[in-house]
C-alpha cells in the first residue's frame, strides 16, 4: 500500500519479485496481466493506474480494502450457495468481458477475489439471490387465468364446454438448469342426485346455493353421492390434460408457424414481451426435437407459454333416472401459485319438463392473490341415501411418460 502524490489517494502497488525480474517471460507475462486489466473496465475486475518499471517492473492499482477468498476460507472454510455463486457470477462477468475485448483473460486465485467486490455488486445480485440462496433454476410464474364457456348440448348430453387459458411467464436463471413447469391444478368437487320415480310438482332448486329434497314415490329412489378429485394427479394421460412434453411441443408448433394442434387445447410460445418467439430451428425433426427446442429458448430467454384447457363438464341424459341434479365445483391454478380461478356449475334435468325448461349455469369467481378456496357447497341431501360415485371419477390411470413429465 502506499500513497499516489499526484492524487492524493491510496493505491495498491504490486512489484514482480526479483528472483523472477531476470526472466523474460516473467516480465512479458507480468506486461499482458498489466494490459489485460487496464483494458476492462467494470466493477468485477481491479482498476489499473499505472504500469512502469525501476528495479523491476511494478503496477499500481486501486486499493480494495476487504477480506480475499484465501483468508476467508481459512475462517469459514466452507461458504453458503448463496455467498460462492455470487463470487463466482462476478468472476465470469470479468473473464467475458476480457473476452470480449480479446484481452488475455487476468489471473483468477483465491487469494485476488475479496469479499468488497461482492459488496459493490449487492445491487445486481440481489436479483438472483434469496434469503434461502442462489435460484439455479428459472422461476415459472402464472399471471393470469381466462375462462370462457358455450353451452352443450345433444340428444346425449347436457353441459359446458370450458377454456381455460393460463399464462404461464418463465424468468430464466443466469446460471443452471431450465426448471419444468410447475403442476397444474385442476380440483373438481361434484355433488350428484337422481331421483327415480316422478317428482311433486314443489319440486324445482329452490335457490343458486341449496336444494330442496324433491318428494318421490319411496325413500330408495332417491340416491346421491360426493367425490372430490385432482385431474392432474388422477387422471394424467387424459387428452384434456396432455403431458408437458405436448404442450413445450406444441408451443414450438405455434412460434415457427406449423399448422394445427394435435391435442385437445394447445399452447402457444412467447417473446418475454408478448411478442413473436424465435427458437432455433436447425436440426429439429421430431416431436421430442420440438419439445426440447422449447425448453432451450426458455432456459435461456425466458419467455410466455400460453396453456389452453378444454374440458366438457357435462351429465349424460341416458340412463334410468327421471330427474338428475349435479353441482359441480371446481378450482384452477397451479401448485404452489398465488392466481387462482373458482367456477360452480350447476346443471338439472327433469325428463318430465322440455329441455328449455331444464338448469344449465356456470359462473366463475377470481379469487384474491395467495387465497386458495375453501369448499362451501351448500347442497342440501336430507331424504337421499347417499352412495358410491362411479368407479370411473376415482379411479386412478397411468402416467403416459416417465419422469414425471405429466404433471
Amino acid at each position: 500500500m502506499a500513497r499516489h502524490i499526484a492524487l492524493d489517494v491510496l493505491v495498491a502497488i504490486k512489484i514482480m519479485a526479483p528472483e523472477y525480474a531476470s526472466s523474460a517471460s516473467a516480465r512479458a507475462r507480468f506486461e499482458r496481466e498489466a494490459k489485460a486489466c487496464a483494458l476492462i473496465k467494470g466493477p468485477n475486475v481491479v482498476q489499473i493506474q499505472d504500469y512502469g518499471v525501476a528495479d523491476g517492473p511494478f503496477l499500481v492499482m486501486e486499493l480494495l480494502q476487504g477480506e480475499d477468498l484465501s483468508a476467508r476460507l481459512a475462517r469459514e472454510r466452507c461458504l453458503s450457495p448463496a455467498v460462492a455463486a455470487g463470487l463466482f457470477l462476478g468472476v465470469c462477468k470479468g473473464l467475458r468481458r476480457a473476452h470480449e475485448l480479446g484481452a488475455p483473460a487476468p489471473p483468477v486465485k483465491d487469494a485476488h477475489l475479496l469479499r468488497t467486490a461482492i459488496r459493490c455488486r449487492a445491487s445486481r445480485i440481489r436479483r438472483s439471490v434469496h434469503e434461502e440462496g442462489i435460484e439455479y433454476m428459472g422461476r415459472w410464474r402464472l399471471e393470469n387465468i381466462t375462462i370462457f364457456a358455450t353451452n352443450r348440448t345433444s340428444d346425449e348430453v347436457l353441459g359446458h364446454n370450458v377454456h381455460a387459458l393460463f399464462r404461464m411467464r418463465y424468468d430464466a436463471s443466469r446460471i443452471g438448469r431450465f426448471h419444468e413447469t410447475p403442476r397444474l391444478v385442476w380440483h373438481e368437487h361434484i355433488i350428484c342426485m337422481e331421483i327415480r320415480g316422478r317428482p311433486s310438482p314443489s319440486g324445482d332448486a329452490a335457490g343458486a346455493d341449496a336444494i330442496t329434497p324433491v318428494a318421490a314415490q319411496t325413500e330408495e329412489s332417491r340416491t346421491w353421492w360426493e367425490v372430490g378429485v385432482d385431474q392432474y394427479a388422477r387422471n394424467p394421460g387424459s387428452p384434456n390434460f396432455a403431458p408437458w412434453l405436448a404442450r413445450y411441443r406444441e408451443g414450438y408448433r405455434s412460434a415457427v408457424g406449423m399448422p394445427g394442434s394435435v391435442i385437445r387445447g394447445g399452447a402457444q410460445l412467447f417473446h418475454r414481451r408478448g411478442g413473436d418467439a424465435n427458437p432455433r430451428t436447425e436440426n429439429v425433426n421430431t416431436a421430442d426435437d420440438q419439445a426440447e427446442a422449447s425448453r432451450r429458448y426458455l432456459g435461456k430467454k425466458g419467455g410466455i407459454l400460453t396453456i389452453e384447457i378444454h374440458d366438457v363438464p357435462s351429465i349424460g341424459l341416458s340412463g334410468e333416472w327421471d330427474v338428475k341434479e349435479r353441482y359441480l365445483f371446481f378450482t384452477l391454478g397451479v401448485q404452489g401459485g398465488t392466481v387462482w380461478r373458482r367456477v360452480r356449475q350447476h346443471l338439472r334435468v327433469d325428463k318430465s319438463l322440455p329441455p328449455d325448461l331444464w338448469t344449465r349455469t356456470l359462473e366463475v369467481e377470481p379469487l384474491e392473490p395467495g387465497v386458495q378456496p375453501v369448499w362451501r357447497t351448500n347442497v342440501d341431501t336430507t331424504g337421499f341415501t347417499r352412495v358410491d360415485p362411479p368407479a370411473h371419477l376415482t379411479q386412478v390411470n397411468p402416467p403416459l411418460l416417465a419422469g414425471g413429465e405429466f404433471v
